[in-house]
């Protein structure tokens, strides 16, 4: 959502496995299989292809793009960012209109990542930085990477809020510094929203707006 005006205008696709027996299959459960196994790669082509349908089939008013997970397993294919590209023109859509998210967590593991990011920024896409203050920050390393967009960790947003070394404000203004914008995850009242908004970042998702909802349920709500 927009943090001024409070108006929709991204959203995040996420995957979700249905089991007869089991019930709902939540992504920590079965993406560390996914990857183990090599399954991740057909995975993530296929969230790729239901977020391009999605923008090319939905009329969704003030929606102008959706973040797609690109998981660590993903990146071993060289080719990625081509066949990403392919993907997208395939469907008649702007590259715009995908944002590729990647966690804090794939960026310090992979010492070549950078040059993957700057092949995507190559072929048009806008990369954001997943899960920033989870744990493994580096605030150089962020600045010196080729990111659109920083996402700050529910965790670090909850924790700063609640801190007395609260450094959020100064965060944020250096991110603006070198051109990022940034999203507080974990938005959950709406005095946590006046307070990130008052610190300056730029976006805000969480349950105060909406949980994860079906498809369905995204156009029930926004469509109008």
């Amino acid at each position: 959502m927009d943090a001024k005006t409070g108006n929709l205008l991204g959203a995040e696709a996420l995957a979700r496995l249905y089991d007869e027996k089991e019930g709902w299959i939540y992504p920590n459960d079965f993406i560390p299989i996914a990857e183990e196994t090599g399954l991740i790669e057909g995975m993530g082509r296929e969230m790729l292809e239901k977020a391009c349908a999605f923008l090319k089939e939905k009329s969704v008013p003030g929606l102008q793009w959706i973040n797609v997970n690109v998981s660590p397993g993903q990146f071993v294919n060289l080719n990625l960012s081509n066949e990403f590209a392919g993907i997208v023109e395939s469907y008649d859509i702007s590259k715009s209109g995908i944002h590729l998210e990647i966690t804090e967590e794939a960026y310090i593991a992979d010492n070549s990542l950078e040059e993957k990011i700057n092949a995507f920024r190559k072929n048009q896409f806008q990369i954001v930085l997943d899960d920033f203050g989870s744990g493994y920050s580096s605030l150089s390393r962020a600045i010196s990477n080729p990111f659109t967009n920083i996402k700050l960790d529910i965790s670090f947003v909850r924790s700063s809020l609640s801190g007395e070394q609260n450094i959020l404000p100064e965060m944020v203004q250096a991110f603006h510094k070198i051109g990022f914008t940034v999203t507080a995850e974990g938005v959950e009242t709406a005095e946590m929203a006046d307070q990130l908004r008052e610190y300056g970042c730029d976006y805000f998702q969480g349950y105060y707006y909406s949980k994860p909802v079906s498809v369905k349920d995204f156009v029930e709500k926004y469509g109008k």
